[in-house]
């Protein structure tokens, strides 16, 4: 896992944008991922076909032909969008539960926290921080992860974010 210090400095890369502007985002740290379960290159772009049906226009069905418009056979529409929906949940279950919270994600909020001249600029010293983003004032932050949790109880009829204490934000540094 890295430190702090990595997550400011090794894991930091540089983007340029569309007009030219260059502007520096964190990544990952280098080897966070490592001896977890990985999709091969046949499951990996299973999903990405199936996201690129997924994000044609409304109406339009190329790559997913069917034998007759009135949609009889087992080849219909419904049934290859419920495969695919299967494919999707069994691939997640069983290859991408890495896709968690990590103290990365949330853990910018400690400093962000204190507040600044930038955003208020009649502050005369920093505020007490607190590490938990979404005690309060982070509506962004709480606001998507609120949108996040509700779709995952909606798609997976799973209310286990819903019991006391299953969101929980461990602020623990070593200083």
């Amino acid at each position: 896992m890295a430190t702090e210090t990595e997550l400011t400095t090794e894991a930091i890369h540089t983007m340029t944008l569309h007009g030219g502007e260059e502007m520096t985002v964190p990544t990952l740290p280098k080897g966070i991922l490592n001896g977890l379960p990985k999709l091969s290159v046949e499951q990996a772009g299973h999903l990405r076909h199936f996201h690129n049906l997924a994000s044609q226009m409304d109406g339009e069905w190329a790559h997913m032909g069917t034998q007759e418009p009135a949609q009889e056979f087992l080849d219909a529409y419904r049934y290859q969008l419920a495969v695919m929906t299967y494919a999707t949940g069994a691939a997640h279950y069983h290859h991408l539960p890495a896709i968690r919270s990590i103290r990365e994600v949330w853990g910018y909020w400690y400093l962000t926290s204190q507040s600044g001249k930038l955003i208020d600029p009649d502050i005369k010293e920093l505020r007490k921080p607190w590490a938990d983003p979404i005690r309060r004032e982070n509506i962004m932050y709480s606001g998507h992860l609120l949108l996040m949790v509700s779709l995952y109880s909606m798609l997976f009829n799973d209310d286990k974010y819903d019991q006391a204490g299953a969101l929980t934000f461990h602020w623990d540094p070593i200083f």
